[in-house]
């Protein structure tokens, strides 16, 4: 308290002499007796004060709003006179240090109080008036009991006070400094590298976002004072050597980026059919041409069809790849045949790798748009050897863009298989090269074990009828008996089915294996969004429709740490469960 006491009453001072006759300005010797005469004619301030700098030899640095200057000729002896004079006219403050005018609002005005220690005090002024800084119009308030000064006047008048009376040393930045270790949960600390056909992609991991972001490119200067980051990839965890006052800010970034990814499972299918089967193949659909890609709907009858056409020799599966990746995550499929060619120099020798062959890249991206949507961004090299010593290497490169529904299937043709062999089949029917590209949501990041986990679909339970203990025992399971109407008797009337019943188990072990297992058997898909996940402790039994249970488990919820909600797609049977407040 007695040192805000203090800062109190040297403001005040301050406040009071500020405008005082007997403050004058600290400019350079030679503006005394170097007069200035010019003629507004309307010029904007910033190009008076431009004349002013160029006629003095200094720089300006303003921070002032532009604004016309009324037409008249400045005359002054002096250039501090003539500055006084637009100050007074035009609301703005001013100062010199070294080669530079300093101009600043009027209104902008900081106080700062800084320990120097006794002796320091005492030199303190002295040591601003020898750089030529000390400026009488600004407040300066000594304390030497307490062994410090107060500056006020301009943010910029004061910083640069601060900077000649307290420099910064190397070490100090050195000495606050130390190491922050942050696990992440989901993201990766080190890069991962994709590798195919002599080419790398890299996909940055944490260490590399964060070291691009906040380190950037060394300086000349050296790193001092710069934060280091590294990575240990065993713990994947980050370590930070920087400043500890950081520390949240570094804590707030990385929770923002590592964040729960969305897996999504990449089917495709890479075949080769009969070009005269192909009109027809896709029911609904245009005849499917050289070069036609088609959104297929009815995914399970095209497959059907193919199964047939292999069957009758009329196509031939070359691949069914299938692969679990993340949401913006490149899923790559490299089915390549390489061949080494001998080079032989006068003394030298080696040899060279040429392949070729099917390269398939997939990268999947949902789009949050409520319809729960695939963007896939798919590339593709196809290519053949050839045979013979010289033959040719034929390649072929296409690249598509699709948004795909999540029934829906990617068919893209236009591949002449004879056209990369250079011959027909044993048969001599010209083949077509098709790729085929379904991608499916995986839960949003549900664990391994629960995918994997069969599906049992929920059957109504049969009402118990009372019987003797021995009848009970004789009896091993439920027989189903058909039920013929007498005549004789009226006929009752007929009870409304039993509601479906949901039983919560605990060999689910999560809320998140509840609902997959109660989605798969009602011939729904699941997204788990939630951050987290929720155990099973009891077991327990809910009656009603499906979307009746999931709204049951949604409202016993609503305590938890993070209440979750359910959004169904009934167009595409998708269910998302995310964090009450989410945007769908």
């Amino acid at each position: 308290m007695r040192h805000g006491t203090l800062a109190l009453v040297a403001a005040t001072t301050v406040a009071a002499s500020f405008w005082t006759p007997a403050a004058c300005a600290a400019v350079p010797a030679g503006w005394t007796n170097h007069g200035f005469t010019l003629d507004t004619a309307g010029m904007p301030l910033h190009e008076v004060l431009d004349r002013f700098a160029r006629e003095y030899g200094v720089e300006v640095v303003s921070d002032v709003p532009d604004r016309a200057v009324k037409r008249e000729t400045l005359r002054a002896a002096g250039g501090g006179g003539l500055l006084e004079r637009l100050a007074q006219a035009y609301r703005f403050r001013w100062f010199v240090y070294g080669d530079t005018l300093h101009v600043v609002p009027r209104e902008d005005n900081v106080s700062m109080r800084l320990d120097l220690g006794a002796n320091g005090v005492r030199d303190a002024k002295g040591v601003l008036a020898g750089v030529g800084l000390f400026d009488s119009r600004f407040g300066w308030v000594e304390l030497p009991r307490e062994g410090a000064v107060i500056v006020s006047g301009p943010r910029e008048y004061v910083r640069l006070a601060r900077e000649v009376l307290l420099p910064a040393r190397p070490g100090d930045a050195a000495d606050d400094m130390q190491p922050m270790v942050f696990r992440l949960k989901y993201a990766g600390a080190t890069d991962r590298v994709i590798a195919a056909r002599g080419k790398t992609e890299t996909i940055p991991g944490m260490k590399t976002i964060l070291s691009n972001l906040l380190v950037g490119q060394p300086s000349q200067g050296g790193n001092a004072g710069r934060p280091r980051i590294d990575a240990d990839p065993s713990l994947n965890a980050v370590i930070i050597h920087d400043s500890a006052g950081r520390r949240a800010m570094y804590q707030a970034l990385i929770e923002q980026l590592d964040v729960l990814p969305r897996q999504i499972e990449i089917d495709a299918l890479i075949v080769d059919i009969d070009r005269a089967r192909l009109p027809g193949l896709v029911s609904g659909a245009a005849p499917a041409g050289p070069g036609a890609t088609l959104l297929v709907n009815d995914a399970a009858g095209l497959l059907a069809r193919l199964k047939g056409l292999e069957a009758s020799g009329d196509a031939r599966i070359v691949a069914t790849p299938g692969a679990l990746t993340l949401n913006n995550v490149a899923a790559v499929l490299d089915l390549r045949q390489s061949r080494y060619i001998p080079l032989v120099g006068e003394r030298v020798a080696d040899v060279a790798e040429v392949s070729a062959g099917t390269l398939l890249r997939v990268v999947p991206r949902i789009v949050d748009d409520g319809a729960a949507r695939v963007r896939l961004d798919v590339d593709i090299e196809d290519g053949n050897l050839g045979s013979g010593a010289d033959a040719q290497v034929t390649r072929s490169t296409l690249s598509a863009l699709a948004i795909v529904d999540l029934q829906q299937m990617l068919m893209i043709g236009g591949y002449g298989t004879e056209a990369m062999s250079g011959h027909k089949d044993a048969a001599g029917a010209r083949r077509e090269r098709l790729y085929l590209i379904t991608p499916r949501l995986a839960g949003g990041g549900m664990p391994a074990q629960a995918a994997a986990e069969p599906a049992v679909a929920p059957q109504p339970q049969p009402q118990p009828q009372p019987q003797s203990p021995a009848l009970a025992a004789s009896v091993p399971a439920p027989v189903a008996t058909a039920v013929v109407p007498v005549r004789a008797a009226p006929a009752a009337p007929a009870a409304p089915p039993p509601e479906p019943t949901w039983a919560v188990l605990q060999s689910d072990k999560t809320l998140n294996g509840t609902l997959q297992r109660w989605a798969a058997g009602a011939g729904w898909q699941l997204m788990w969004e939630l951050p987290v996940d929720y155990a099973v402790a009891v077991r327990t039994e809910l009656h009603g429709s499906f979307a009746d249970a999931v709204g049951m488990v949604v409202k016993s919820m609503e305590g938890a740490d993070i209440p979750m909600k359910a959004i169904f797609y009934d167009g595409n049977k998708v269910l998302r469960i995310v964090a009450k407040g989410s945007e769908p």
